[in-house]
Order: C-alpha cells, then structure tokens, then sequence
C-alpha cells in the first residue's frame, strides 16, 4: 500500500491530506464523484457494494446489518451488489458471501443492533433485520443462481442512471442494462517541487 500526506495551509488553517493506493480502496465500479462539501466522494453504487463487502467479512459491526436493511429498502436490491463481490474478493462467490452475510447479519442481539444509532430514525430491532434480510437474501439467491448473466460474474449491473439492477441476458442485449467491469483508479500525486527527504 502507497501513501502520500501533504498539510495544505492557508489563512492560519491547515489540514492533513492523505492519499492512499491499495486494492481494497482504489478498485472500484466508478470514479469519484465531486462534491462542493467534501471534494469528492465515492459513487453510491461503489459505497454499497463496499458495504456488502464488509457485511460479509466483518463480524463485530452491527452497523453493517442496518446498512443493509438501509440499501436494500432505499437503494438497490442485493442480487447484483453481492454478484459484483467477487471482483472485490475472490474468494467470495455469490452463494459464499450470501452465507456469510446471513451468518453474521443474523448473529448480533437485539440489543446489539438496538445500539445503532441512525441519524433522524428511530433505532432498529433484531426482528426488524430479519424480516427485510430475509427476503433480502433469499431474492438475491435465487436471482444470482437462475437469472444473472454467468458471462458477467464480478460485473455490476447498472441501468442509464448507474444505479445497480437485476439484470439479465436480455436486458444487457437489448442495451437496457449493461455490465460495468471494475477498474483500478489508484493513482498517487507527485509533487515536482518536493524534497527528495521528505517523508524521511
């Protein structure tokens, strides 16, 4: 992993700005998005898989089931983000990470995931991430063993706004849908008027 720290200072303010190139953050479905507030931000579509990622390895973040809960009621259903996974860890196909997924989602206590806290929103229950998951889950299963395009396995199938969808053969025929490959935009900046010590 490469790194690159840089203090910008103006007006008697200074921050610490980092850049940082490795696989787990540089490969992704899109580039960053420009924002006015943050500079730039990940497309939304890279920050759920990146959720479902993480839904499906960690197991001492309750926060990762009500993000999901989160995903699946408000952005996107789960078939194609986990189907994109396997771009991200091979070693997680659909079936394996969509048990993991179940395993770990379903382990937390109520009082767990009742500690979330959700900013506007009344907390969540156990009960409440078993019904929606559930479903969840089951959907996804079915759509990644009987309806995804095999040809496209690590793809992440998106419509004309780049939200992710079930797509199938015909819709990525038909041009309706299409599959986006994931892509390294890793880049670290160099500074043409940087001490050659620096860092040292």
């Amino acid at each position: 992993m490469g790194v690159v720290e840089a203090i910008v200072k103006e007006y008697g303010f200074e921050t610490k700005i980092q850049w940082i190139s490795d696989t787990e953050t540089s490969r992704r479905f899109f580039p960053a998005i420009y924002d006015e507030e943050l500079g730039f931000r990940l497309h939304p579509a890279d920050a759920a898989v990146n959720k479902i990622l993480c839904a499906a390895r960690r197991y001492t973040a309750p926060r990762d089931a009500v993000d999901l809960v989160s995903i699946v009621t408000r952005y996107a259903p789960l078939g194609p983000l986990v189907w994109s996974l396997a771009s991200k860890d091979a070693s997680l196909n659909p079936q394996t990470a969509l048990t993991k997924i179940r395993q770990i989602a379903f382990g937390y206590s109520d009082e767990e995931i009742r500690a979330v806290r959700m900013e506007g929103e009344a907390a969540m229950a156990r009960q409440d991430i078993r019904r929606v998951l559930e479903k969840a889950l089951e959907e996804a299963s079915a759509y990644c063993d009987d309806v995804a395009p095999g040809d496209h396995l690590g793809c992440l199938f998106v419509d004309a706004s780049d939200n992710p969808v079930q797509a199938n053969e015909e819709t990525i025929a038909d041009s309706t849908h299409r599959p986006v490959k994931i892509t390294d935009f890793g880049r670290l900046p160099r500074f043409n008027d940087m001490p050659e010590n620096l860092g040292e």
